[in-house]
């Protein structure tokens, strides 16, 4: 069996929002991305979106289980849920253990594991894929086709912004993504040569 794919070199939250990379034939299976950050608080959230697009740079959205315009592909983690079970975690497919939780320690360097849904796609010639990080949900312009009750955005009606769940004082810090030769942040694809 033949591991997936690994793009190395993630962007830069603030300098490069959004990297650019083309595969070279399906993307079928799980995906996955390592990321070394730290933060000024106690903990963290990061998204990390896949998105396609067209030779014109036009975006194309896919029917998705909770949004019918989501991107490509989408995965989470809060960072005080990096704990991961040994015995099940793949190298392509991080499985947390989810039995403690382990707080960040403020502006020291951590090591995420963040699991991206698994995807199945073969893009059109030309096409490229955007890679973007971020610390909240993904949200694009709304469209046209509001109806009053949930306006579609990318990531369903359900996001990451309870101040109940994500209080400023745990969550309100500055995260910083890390990366030289001692935290070498990267990309794990799925990505299924042409016979």
């Amino acid at each position: 069996m033949n591991l997936p794919k690994q793009v190395p070199q993630l962007p830069k939250l603030l300098e490069n929002p959004l990297r650019f990379f083309r595969p070279t034939g399906e993307l079928t299976g799980p995906l996955s991305t390592k990321i070394f950050v730290s933060s000024s608080a106690t903990d963290a959230d990061l998204f990390v979106i896949l998105q396609a697009f067209s030779p014109e740079s036009k975006e194309a959205d896919f029917q998705g289980t909770v949004d019918p315009r989501s991107p490509l592909a989408q995965g989470c983690l809060g960072a005080s849920h990096r704990k991961l079970d040994m015995a099940s975690s793949k190298p392509y497919r991080p499985f947390y253990s989810h039995d403690e939780i382990l707080p960040v320690t403020p502006h020291e360097v951590c090591e995420l594991d963040v699991e991206i849904w698994p995807t199945c796609v073969i893009l059109p010639a030309g096409y490229r894929i955007g890679t973007q990080i971020s610390g909240h949900d993904f949200e694009r312009e709304p469209s046209g086709d509001a109806d009053g009750v949930w306006v579609s955005r990318g990531s369903g009606p359900w996001l990451h912004t309870s101040p109940v769940d994500r209080p400023k004082s745990i969550f309100g810090g500055k995260a910083t993504i890390h990366m030289d030769s001692a935290t070498a942040s990267y990309l794990t694809l799925p990505d299924i040569a042409p016979h």
